[in-house]
């Protein structure tokens, strides 16, 4: 089951065209199902300790649809296991703004309301990373080393402080020291690019890359992240924790970082830009089609007012009509009341003058008869029945 993107109707598994409001959800059910297919990779990666991988996959799962919870809270679960708590915390809270019910992410983000300490721990952590970048940028490595450690034990799987500490053991010859640190930052992450290279520097390519272990499992500290359960949503909300200074990156991860940025552009060349041209020509044909409905609704009106129009106009000319009629029997009669009161008087000539004329057609027979006798007009007198004389 999945709602209309536009009017957010409950739809029938199968549905293509929302009967609603008529929007087509082609592109929505696609996107909805990569969606699907990057989280099932995601969590693939994930069981098998490879964040990095995961972390890719995840991402583009939420880009494709971002109301799949399962997706998101697998994402903060994952940030959280490499010590980027930070960004675990964004996603579940995202989680949590949407879905206010059944949702795990809620269950993490109430480990940390109970554990305020630990979130101080993780956020002077943070500090200290970003720290030790600028005692790099002045060629401090010492100064950077000491901050890293301090990074580290505060939170024991932050996977970019362990990177970064290693790099500062390499620029200040202590790689017998790097080589421990890199083999628990792939316990943690095997997909980290910058670990990888570290050991095969370190190695030569002699050892065989350290196995997953017990460290890198999705459960530690207070949040059990458990990877049967997915998060339920999301909407824009604020995060606990940011970095005030942004993580300046190794020639490594700059790379990968590139890297990253090119699959990104052909992902919106080919999925992401198409859906929203498709969606454009959508809502232009949906403009059209309302236009062509309001044109038909405004036509069919208009022939209802001209009947209207034409209705009123027979009625006005029949009632002009029988309103003249009326008027020609008012005068006619008039003109035989005046006639007789002159006739009566013996105004006989003025009488007859006045009756000249006249129409009778309205008058009945009584006054029709007072007419001609008044115009001396003889009235046909009626036939006799007695015989002649013999």
């Amino acid at each position: 089951m999945m709602n209309c993107p536009n009017c957010g109707r409950e739809l029938r598994d199968g549905t293509v065209i929302c009967p609603r409001c008529g929007h087509s959800i082609y592109f929505a059910l696609k996107a909805t199902r990569l969606s699907d297919v990057f989280y099932n990779k995601g969590l693939r990666c994930a069981k098998n300790d490879n964040m990095t991988d995961a972390v890719t996959a995840l991402q583009k799962s939420v880009t494709f649809n971002k109301k799949n919870i399962a997706a998101r809270n697998l994402l903060g679960l994952v940030y959280y296991n490499i010590g980027l708590v930070s960004d675990a915390l964004k996603h579940w809270i995202l989680s949590v703004s949407t879905e206010k019910g059944n949702n795990p992410a809620r269950k993490y983000l109430d480990a940390f309301q109970r554990d305020q300490q630990q979130l101080e721990r993780f956020a002077d952590s943070l500090r200290m990373y970003n720290l030790s970048l600028a005692y790099l940028k002045q060629k401090s490595e010492d100064m950077a080393i000491i901050q890293l450690k301090k990074a580290i034990e505060l939170n024991e799987n932050f996977v970019d402080a362990m990177n970064l500490l290693c790099l500062c053991y390499f620029v200040s010859k202590q790689k017998s020291k790097a080589l421990p640190l890199v083999e628990n930052a792939l316990r943690i992450d095997s997909g980290s690019v910058v670990a990888v290279n570290y050991y095969k520097e370190l190695t030569k390519g002699k050892n065989p890359m350290p196995g997953s272990s017990s460290a890198g499992t999705l459960s530690r500290a207070n949040v059990q992240g458990d990877l049967r359960y997915g998060p339920h949503d999301l909407v824009s909300s604020k995060t606990l924790l940011a970095s005030e200074n942004k993580k300046q990156f190794p020639l490594a991860q700059l790379a990968c970082f590139a890297a990253g940025a090119i699959i990104l552009f052909f992902i919106m060349l080919f999925y992401v830009m198409p859906l929203s041209v498709n969606q454009e020509k959508e809502k232009q044909y949906e403009i059209e089609l309302n236009f062509s409905e309001y044109k038909k609704m405004a036509i069919e009106e208009r022939d209802e007012l001209n009947a209207d129009k034409e209705g009123l106009t027979a009625e006005r000319d029949d009632l002009t009509s029988r309103n003249d009629k009326l008027k020609r029997e008012n005068e006619a009669r008039d003109t035989v009341l005046k006639a007789s009161k002159l006739y009566f008087e013996g105004n006989t000539s003025e009488a007859e003058a006045l009756l000249v004329g006249i129409n009778t057609e309205n008058l009945t027979m009584e006054q029709i008869e007072l007419v001609n006798k008044m115009s001396g007009v003889a009235t046909p007198a009626p036939a006799s029945t007695d015989s002649p004389e013999e």
